[in-house]
């Protein structure tokens, strides 16, 4: 079952008010189920829409839906990146015009996602990531955008070299475990990874937190994965804090395994603003969180 029928014949809107109507954009299509295909967008690239009350309930954002999408029903360019709107219109909020915005860069997205990803290139984010921790994450800002652009570009590079090399000397080859990548076709690049090209393995994400945050196709908090990027603290329409995936806080163990039953929040390497060093953190469970997947993982 699909969210939306992806007739796509056209990127063409209008604004009326403060409605957005997708016209020939996708037939078929109600103006509410446009509206809020439209805002998921908005949502993805930019952050929550202030005017809406949030919730910390899992799963409850506009991008969250039981559909599914089949990836060759997803358009390789965003219709709405053509979208304009006049510089006087006041009927329009300040956060649908910062998503228009955003929409010149940004990918189109699909729902969230519902399945978690695995492969080299993921066991090699978490390791890379993990590899950070305790050095020191001078600048507000710019150091946690440089490691994880640095984290992974290293590790969808590794998808070609078969081996994911650690700061420290040691490494993860890929010739060892179930993850290791043989054939590129098993690989399956996630929609706007940000990658140079669409045939493009290797993910080079820009160099500021907001721009990494338009990167990437949308994700379910409860199917995050290592190695997907996770943002929030969002002010004036953008992220000011990301970090990358590499475990959950476990609520439940299994006595007999100890093997985790309950997980309940993930747990990112990113900046410690009380330390002035990379740690692992959990992300904060108030509602503010997105979460994006950038790397290759194996064909499901």
């Amino acid at each position: 079952m699909k969210w939306l029928s992806m007739a796509v014949v056209a990127g063409v809107a209008v604004v009326i008010g403060f409605l957005f109507l997708v016209v020939a954009s996708f037939a078929g299509v109600s103006s509410s189920s446009g509206e809020r295909f439209f805002n998921c967008q908005c949502d993805s690239a930019i952050g929550p829409d202030p005017s809406v009350t949030t919730t910390s309930t899992p799963n409850s954002t506009v991008c969250d839906s039981e559909g599914e999408w089949d990836p060759s029903d997803v358009p390789t360019t965003n219709p709405y990146a053509s979208m304009t709107v006049a510089p006087d219109d006041t009927e329009i909020s300040d956060w649908h015009r910062d998503c228009l915005s955003a929409m010149t860069s940004a990918p189109l997205q699909t729902p969230a996602s519902r399945t978690t990803n695995t492969g080299f290139a993921v066991e090699c984010a978490r390791e890379l990531a993990l590899a950070r921790v305790g050095a020191r994450a001078d600048g507000a800002t710019s150091a946690p955008a440089e490691m994880t652009r640095e984290v992974i570009y290293e590790a969808s590079a590794a998808l070609s070299t078969a081996r994911c090399v650690l700061p420290s000397g040691g490494d993860v080859s890929g010739s060892e475990g179930a993850a290791s990548p043989t054939e590129q076709s098993r690989y399956t690049l996630p929609t706007g990874s940000c990658a140079q090209t669409a045939d493009q393995i290797v993910v080079d994400l820009p160099n500021t937190i907001a721009g990494q945050g338009r990167c990437g196709q949308r994700v379910q908090l409860d199917a995050v994965s290592p190695g997907d990027l996770i943002f929030w603290d969002y002010r004036d329409h953008a992220p000011t804090r990301v970090g990358i995936a590499v475990n959950w806080t476990c609520a439940a163990a299994d006595p007999a395994t100890a093997q985790c039953t309950a997980a309940v929040q993930p747990r990112v390497v990113t900046a410690d603003p009380a330390s002035g060093r990379f740690a692992v953190l959990e992300i904060p469970g108030d509602g503010d969180a997105r979460a994006k997947r950038v790397l290759a993982g194996v064909a499901n």
